[in-house]
């Protein structure tokens, strides 16, 4: 009976969850944020030049790859837009999340087949040691995406307050916007990154 039961109250659960009725009861996340930004990345045509040949309609393809940049950071996920017919997209993608102390990032680059699976090109890992040396020196740094793969610039700031209750005007929310355009600013006059030791080996494709 208990087993039935337990049943039940797991498929009303999971139906409010299918139904959004979720986030009647979610609190509004007040702990730390950050804002990570993914840049662009450089691909090696050499190692990656049979991407887009090996699409079902490759007869019909340029060779150049649709890239977009995949990761992960704690319980949150996201993605970049895709940028087509380059291997050396620019993204300026950027995204406010919540920060989680002694959490790395993930993330992987896939080429984006219209007609098939989507193939990825290569990955790494930013560490959370990094990831907060990054956050206190203002420093953009450059991932290996594997051995002779090629290389994604990313950067973030932060650790912030939450400003979930504040608007922009206000002064919690303000301090928040000065305080990422002073570190976009800092970003900038920062001598240019050096390649990291490689911290993740491409699994291959």
């Amino acid at each position: 009976m208990g087993g039935a039961m337990s049943r039940v109250a797991l498929a009303v659960v999971e139906g409010c969850g299918l139904l959004g009725l979720r986030r009647l009861f979610r609190q509004p996340y007040s702990g730390p944020i950050c804002v990570i930004e993914i840049v662009g990345v450089e691909l090696k045509p050499s190692a990656n030049c049979g991407l887009d040949w090996r699409s079902p309609f490759g007869m019909l393809a340029n060779g150049l790859p649709d890239l977009r940049v995949e990761w992960t950071h704690g319980s949150v996920s996201g993605e970049t837009q895709v940028e087509e017919c380059t291997y050396s997209p620019t993204f300026f993608h950027s995204r406010k999340l919540p920060y989680t102390s002694g959490e790395g990032v993930s993330f992987q680059v896939v080429d984006v087949d219209t007609f098939s699976h989507n193939e990825v090109v290569g990955r790494c890992f930013w560490s959370a040691t990094d990831m907060q040396k990054a956050m206190k020196s203002n420093t953009p740094k450059v991932l290996s995406l594997g051995e002779g793969v090629g290389e994604l610039k990313v950067l973030v700031h932060g650790p912030y307050k939450s400003s979930y209750n504040a608007g922009m005007l206000d002064e919690k929310g303000s301090s928040n916007e000065q305080a990422l355009a002073k570190s976009r600013t800092a970003a900038t006059t920062v001598p240019a990154p050096q390649t990291l030791r490689r911290s993740a080996t491409w699994t291959g494709r």
